[in-house]
């Protein structure tokens, strides 16, 4: 019987245990997507608050020298690099307002990128919203770590089970097989 019992917990803990590391890699892999476009989303979402909030002021407010620190208040609790630029003809812009660990963003193209900005990779989204150009951005080490950490937090029960799917098969055929064994 043990030798049976043996061969049950070989077949079916490594059938369970190959099911469950397949179920969990596919799980965390689709997991990193769809944070990553529901991070890529709040980029885009608060460009459009800005944008928003932006157009309620008055243009000559917007069009002094002095920057608006409180159209980003809101962006900047988020944890969100944020630049705002006022259009001035076809190549010059004039910040209006900007967080502060904002980094220099005047190159970056419209739409979404990755970009290096002081030795750190950036995701950037930048929206023009009439004589307004919106840039936000997100450090990618910051987005890394939120991945991994959603990715531990999720992978914990699949450990579980991977770990307790052998030890279930093994008291079970036990138990199986001990019953079988009285019968015989």
């Amino acid at each position: 019987m043990s030798s049976l019992r043996a061969r049950l917990l070989v077949i079916i803990g490594v059938s369970l245990i190959a099911l469950w590391t397949a179920v969990a890699a596919w799980m965390l892999m689709e997991l990193r997507v769809e944070l990553r476009s529901a991070m890529d989303d709040r980029l885009a979402a608060s460009a459009r608050m800005v944008a928003g909030l932006a157009s309620q002021f008055p243009a000559a407010t917007l069009q002094k020298e002095a920057p608006q620190p409180s159209l980003l208040d809101v962006v900047a609790r988020d944890g969100l690099a944020c630049e705002v630029s006022l259009l001035r003809g076809e190549v010059s812009t004039h910040k209006v307002a900007r967080t502060a660990a904002s980094p220099d963003m005047d190159e970056v193209g419209l739409g979404y990128s990755t970009r290096m900005f002081g030795g750190k990779l950036w995701r950037t989204y930048v929206l023009q919203h009439g004589d307004l150009r919106i840039a936000t951005a997100d450090r990618i080490d910051v987005r890394e770590a939120m991945l991994r950490d959603v990715g531990l937090a999720a992978g914990g029960p699949f450990a579980v089970a991977l770990l307790g799917s052998p030890l279930a098969v093994w008291l079970g055929s036990g138990r199986g097989l001990a019953r079988l064994g009285r019968a015989g």
